[in-house]
């Protein structure tokens, strides 16, 4: 008998311009989704015959292929994939020098507060909500800086 070779998990992005596209490409995929449901509190939990997901969550589900059945969180995956996904986490939250930190990517000053006030103006603010593309303009902007 053949033993079943244990399937690899892709790489995911090191730069957090990268990173940050995939997440939300990731996100916008579960709001598509009738297995997932976005809720920013949660990492990668079923409840109710939906696993909830917030954007890290959402890596998780859609480009890691993680089972909507199984609850997980960042600190189950291997260092590298878990570095990752507490960055996105950061971004999420506005945190660009955490998610640099976190990623071990020299921090930018420049890039890192012009991201982070594209973000951050919406955060904690009970009507508003960072879109998807406040978070893809802030993703260009790391980029024309090489983060």
């Amino acid at each position: 008998m053949g033993h079943k070779k244990k399937a690899k998990r892709p790489e995911l992005p090191r730069k957090m311009s990268a990173l940050l596209r995939l997440a939300v490409k990731d996100a916008q995929a579960v709001e598509k989704s009738k297995k997932y449901v976005l809720a920013m509190g949660t990492w990668h939990e079923p409840y109710r015959n939906k696993c909830h997901v917030c954007l890290a969550g959402s890596v998780m589900a859609k480009s890691l292929g993680c089972s909507p059945d199984k609850e997980l969180r960042p600190y189950d995956l291997p260092a590298r994939t878990r570095d990752a996904l507490l960055a996105v986490n950061e971004m999420r939250q506005g945190d660009f020098a955490g998610a640099a930190r976190t990623l071990r990517l020299k921090d930018n000053h420049r890039a890192i507060a012009a991201a982070s006030a594209l973000v951050d103006f919406y955060n904690g603010k009970d009507d508003l909500a960072p879109s998807w593309q406040h978070y893809l303009d802030a993703a260009d902007f790391l980029e024309r800086f090489g983060l």
